[in-house]
């Protein structure tokens, strides 16, 4: 390794380092292992201040990720940590049952029974546990301790400062951030490997009759330190044998002491990596196929990903399985994954793991588990390397020719400068995101139970902490990967937008077929769908992806696979799912093989010539070879698109591609549907027509917040008039939009509220905001943010309580931004979204500080 010394690191925190005041604690604990939770509560108990940042997105991970659960001799059973992981009142041993799943048809809901409430131990203490249950004891441990922490988060640097005290900086999704320590304790697991032969260990679980098994081998590490322990990951699991196999432990066993690795210093410089042609960001369902595609093109390819199994959603997520797909286009690569996977056999999520793993591998190209991609290094306008910590808290600048970035969320593009785009202060509208049980034998858990802010650690930490504490007690264990569906996207060469599937817009440079209906989980904001529905589950939408929608504008030697594609919210519902994703992350790997293996830059790479080796394997059809961009539309689709707008407004889209355009033939209409276009579009003179149709009328049904299997609009047929009649801005509106407000009460449906806010905030003035403070005072409007120390359960794990939930939440918070935008006269907007900024929810704080104008004291 070469000390990298001249090279620029940009950091994708907002927060990085230095840019905010250090954390000044008592005592910092460096791991999530038992003995580090132990140290930590212990301090805590004689009044210190306490943090403590685990490597992995939960804690117990030296139990846990090792399958180490029987009660071992060294297990004190005085120890409360044992007890409670031990508690027999939990029956751990229900969790060894396997259970089955057919395709999509799997256990959508747990067992309905109720989860013991905590209680001294009584009798004996059992003699297995369960992950779950070795996660959920620490987070009690500490939470009961008053001890605050982080998952996913590793100590970097750690040095000594001249008063005596240790500064030491911590990186995690988002960024880095430093703390001023009295005390600095390593207890991670120890991750550190010296080169040359070892012996190690790493334990499954297999049926029929459930047990765990352990594998013992010896293997020549290649390398020192932790980079040496990615090779024994590797090697391990090509070792686990499929027949019968349940579970496998993430992290492998070393039978030998190992000595720590003395952490590096803050200001020591990152140590490069050369060798590589092309480094891989994420291995999920983008960025394993990306990795195949580089490494079997003759790149040298790393694949950088920070869970232990590769696959994303469809393996550690655990959405996905032998059955079949939900939607998608499964062609090409996507094919031939699902043929070897079943080749494979096993349970699942190892099959499709191990088939990437031994693709790559086959291939040349190496792999790192359970590191984390933290930053990028740009020299001139270009990515020449990717900064990586590894699981033992080492940084390394990997050098690279090319990079894909396939961490879903642009982690890698957002620290490389790319402009990205994600929440926005008008309005919070996410897709609902889940966390995966993990019964044994299950493939699909899907799950639809709040908002998570991807880019905060604090957040993913918070919505994961949530999940364990409502997780059935005798459940396996918890996916340690989020399954959200929407994350920040690029702001690319080209934005795919709902308009472009609705008129299956083609392109020269297709490099993807996508293929599904609109699975919005959660409300639309695209204006074609206030008056336009999205379809029913039947209706699938055949979608071009182009190269450059996957091209950043501001840097080159970087392409972008997966959720964070450049394409407007509203669209990736038909973009996102697995087989698409898949395909997708393949054309970019061997985009960035060919840029790598040529020294052509990713945007100037001969497309045709990537198209025809997609057409070679069948991830594209002959077709595109031909392909022009079928837009804009000529004059005389708009005069048509203009007369079809009262059949359901058919055309709409038509319209909606060049309003300017469309414009003047839509004023040759007298149809209510094509005033209300007009509206919708901004044009004061349609205004009366609706203010007519307004008037004196009462609400229909509405639309509450719905995240699992929603489809069709998320506003109703009243909603859309008065949205379309606020963008007119016309203030001879607030009268009837004022007598429509009064017609509500605190749980009458979210979309009404949504609509008033949205057309209040439009036309603007004291009129339009005495209609929202009346709206905010109605009873149970406001109040539903929560205390920073609430830690609330799942109502029997379910979307539909957690819809309940949103729909409270989105109403007050719609109502309170619109009307804190308006000058709030009375101070209640302001009121009610402060106290959402200590909200563990911090999705909802994020938003709250967006509107507010205020800079987030992200921990990170």
């Amino acid at each position: 390794m070469k000390i990298l010394t001249s090279l620029i690191l940009v950091l994708s925190s907002v927060a990085a380092c230095g840019a905010a005041a250090p954390v000044e604690i008592d005592l910092f604990v460096a791991g999530g292992t038992l003995d580090a939770v132990r140290a930590a509560v212990k301090a805590r108990a004689e009044g210190k201040s306490v943090f403590l940042a685990a490597p992995r997105p939960y804690l117990g991970e030296d139990r846990a990720a090792t399958l180490m659960l029987d009660r071992l001799p060294s297990d004190e059973p005085a120890d409360p940590l044992v007890r409670e992981m031990f508690n027999p009142a939990y029956r751990a041993s229900g969790a060894y049952n396997v259970l089955k799943s057919k395709g999509w048809r799997a256990v959508q809901k747990f067992e309905p029974y109720e989860n013991v409430k905590t209680e001294p131990v009584k009798g004996e203490l059992d003699s297995v546990t369960t992950p779950l249950l070795v996660k959920r004891a620490c987070d009690k441990a500490l939470i009961g301790a008053g001890v605050r922490y982080l998952t996913g988060a590793q100590a970097v640097a750690v040095g000594d400062r001249a008063d005596g005290r240790v500064r030491v900086v911590v990186s995690a999704r988002g960024g880095e951030r430093e703390f001023v320590a009295g005390k600095f304790i390593d207890l991670r697991l120890p991750r550190a490997i010296t080169k040359g032969r070892h012996k190690f260990s790493i334990r499954c679980v297999r049926g029929p009759k459930v047990h765990v098994e352990k594998i013992d081998f010896q293997f020549d590490v290649p390398f020192d330190g932790a980079r040496g322990m990615e090779a024994v990951e590797n090697f391990a699991r090509s070792k686990v044998s499929t027949e019968g196999l349940l579970d496998v432990a993430e992290i492998v066993v070393v039978e030998e002491p190992v000595g720590r690795k003395t952490p590096a210093r803050p200001e020591d410089p990152l140590e490069a990596v050369e060798g590589f042609d092309v480094v891989v960001a994420g291995g999920g369902t983008a960025g394993g196929p990306a990795a195949v595609a580089a490494a079997r093109s003759g790149a040298k390819t790393l694949l950088v990903e920070y869970q232990n199994v590769l696959g994303g959603v469809a393996t550690e997520g655990r959405i996905g399985g032998f059955g079949g797909y939900y939607d998608g286009n499964v062609t090409g690569f996507t094919t031939e994954l699902d043929r070897e996977t079943r080749k494979i056999g096993g349970v699942y999520f190892f099959a499709e793991s191990e088939f990437l793993r031994r693709s790559i591998t086959a291939a040349g190209g190496e792999v790192w588990l359970g590191a984390m991609v933290t930053g990028a290094i740009v020299e001139h306008g270009r990515l020449t390397a990717v900064k990586v910590t590894l699981p033992d808290g080492t940084q390394l600048a990997v050098k690279c020719a090319a990079a894909v970035d396939a961490t879903g969320n642009c982690d890698l593009a957002a620290a490389a400068g790319c402009a990205t785009e994600y929440m926005n202060p008008q309005e919070l509208s996410l897709q609902g995101a889940g966390l995966a049980g993990q019964p044994l034998g299950i493939s699909c858990c899907n799950s639809d139970i709040g908002f998570v802010d991807e880019t905060d650690a604090e957040d993913m930490c918070a919505f994961a902490l949530r999940s364990r504490l409502s997780l059935p007690d005798r459940i396996w264990n918890q996916s340690s990967l989020v399954d959200s569906r929407e994350r920040r996207r690029l702001v690319g060469r080209f934005r795919i937008t709902p308009i472009d599937l609705l008129l299956n817009r083609t392109y020269p440079d297709t490099v993807c077929i996508s293929r599904s209906a609109f699975d919005t989980h959660g409300q639309t904001v695209h204006p074609v769908f206030f008056l336009r529905g999205t379809g029913k589950r039947g209706d699938r939408i055949r979608a071009n992806v182009p190269y450059r929608a996957i091209l950043p504008r501001e840097t080159e030697g970087i392409v972008v696979a997966g959720l964070g594609i450049s394409a407007h919210r509203d669209a990736m519902p038909v973009l996102r799912m697995k087989a698409d994703m898949r395909n997708l992350g393949y054309a970019a790997g061997l985009a960035a093989s060919l840029s790598a293996k040529s020294g052509v830059p990713l945007s100037k790479i001969d497309i045709k010539t990537l198209q025809r080796k997609l057409i070679e394997i069948g991830n594209l059809p002959e077709s595109v070879l031909d392909a022009k961009d079928n837009l804009p539309l000529p004059d005389e689709a708009f005069a048509a698109a203009a007369k079809r707008l009262a059949e359901d407004y058919g055309g709409l889209a038509e319209i909606l591609s060049d309003p300017a355009r469309a414009m003047p033939h839509l004023k040759r209409e007298t149809s209510f549907e094509a005033m209300q276009v007009r509206a919708l579009l901004g044009d004061a003179d349609a205004a009366p027509a609706l203010i007519k149709r307004l008037d004196g009328a009462t609400w229909d049904e509405g639309w509450n917040f719905k995240g699992m299997s929603q489809y069709e609009r998320s506003v109703s047929e009243m909603d859309a008039i008065v949205i379309a009649l606020g963008n007119t801005r016309r203030a001879d509106a607030l009268p009837v939009l004022q007598a429509l407000a009064r017609k509500l009460d605190g749980k009458s449906a979210y979309s009404h509220f949504r609509a008033l806010s949205r057309a209040c905030a439009s036309i603007g003035g004291p009129d339009a905001a005495a209609i929202l403070s009346s709206l905010l005072a109605l009873p149970c409007v406001a109040g539903h943010a929560l205390r920073p120390d609430a830690h609330p359960t799942i109502p029997g794990y379910s979307d539909i309580a957690m819809n309940e939930e949103r729909s409270d939440v989105l109403r007050e918070l719609c109502v309170a931004a619109a009307l804190y935008r308006l000058g709030d006269p009375d101070g209640s907007a302001k009121r009610s979204l402060r106290a959402y900024l200590g909200d563990p929810r911090r999705v909802y704080a994020n938003f709250v500080r967006l509107v507010l104008g205020e800079p987030s004291p992200n921990m990170l």
